[in-house]
């Protein structure tokens, strides 16, 4: 999934736009999906049982990339 988030400061300021992991449980194939975040905050990658089962990456323009690699319980 692609897409694009718009935001807008209303004083003309720079953005950054960040991602966070979900507060809700989630896990794939009956094990818990646990989330790591890269050190600029714009890659997230959620891991069941040593597997890699989704990543979603954003820009600072607000263009972000969802891709699910496994099923998602």
């Amino acid at each position: 999934i692609t897409g694009s988030i718009g935001a807008i400061d209303p004083d003309g300021d720079a953005l950054t736009i960040t991602l966070t992991a979900p507060t809700e449980a989630l896990s794939s194939g009956g094990q818990p999906i646990t989330w790591a975040l890269s050190n600029n905050g714009q890659l997230l990658t959620g891991s069941a049982g040593g597997n890699a089962v989704v990543t979603i990456a954003i820009n600072a323009s607000g263009s972000f990339t969802v891709t699910l690699l496994r099923q998602v319980d």
